[in-house]
């Protein structure tokens, strides 16, 4: 159970129900089955809504009483009158309101609000550590052509081996033929000769 692995040795229960003769025992009655079945040596159910004291400050309306076959009826129309009252007779802001009241009396609050930061930190964390597996994977998967994403090769290595690069579609053809004429004129500087027509068997050119 999940009270069992959180350490704690008393279970409070938070009831809500109807205001009639089954509704005023379904607490006991529950908290006598799991003390019974489970082993659950401190327990207390706590009536959260509907309660005589909330019938009365917000004058709920009854169109019921209480049913003379039930084996409680004799001691409810003793305590309470024979009049009952439906847990949907109270208005659902003010049944929220009392439901957080409730929690409220039987838990650490301080606790609780430190341990819900430590779950926004958590989330946030979680959060940027998406976001960049996200842009990663974005940067990594190809394309809807099927190809890998480009990306600009280094100018130097453009220089050096431009066969390689138009062969990776890096740069067009035209590109190309500018750096092979370069390449002419600088060879031909440094032998001390000047830069001539080429015919086709000198033409870097592919054809």
């Amino acid at each position: 159970m999940r009270f069992r692995r959180s350490g704690r040795d008393r279970l409070t229960l938070l009831v809500l129900s109807d205001l009639d003769p089954e509704g005023e025992n379904i607490g006991e009655t529950l908290a006598s089955s799991l003390r019974d079945e489970f082993g659950i040596r401190h327990i207390a159910a706590v009536k959260v809504a509907i309660t005589p004291e909330q019938v009365a400050r917000h004058r709920l309306p009854s169109s019921m009483t209480a049913k003379k076959t039930s084996s409680r009826a004799k001691g409810y129309i003793a305590k309470h009158g024979a009049a009952v009252y439906e847990l949907e007779a109270l208005p659902p802001d003010v049944l929220q309101q009392v439901i957080r009241q409730a929690i409220e009396t039987v838990l650490d609050m301080p606790l609780v609000r430190a341990e819900l930061e430590r779950e926004k930190a958590d989330a946030a964390g979680l959060d940027a550590i998406r976001r960049t597996a996200q842009a990663a994977l974005t940067d990594a998967i190809p394309d809807s052509s099927g190809r890998p994403p480009l990306t600009t090769p280094p100018a130097q290595s453009l220089a050096v081996s431009p066969t390689r690069a138009i062969e990776q579609n890096r740069f067009p053809s035209q590109e190309y033929h500018r750096m092979s004429d370069e390449r002419a004129r600088d060879n031909s500087g440094r032998n001390g000769g000047t830069a001539r027509g080429r015919g086709p068997s000198s033409d870097p050119r592919p054809t």
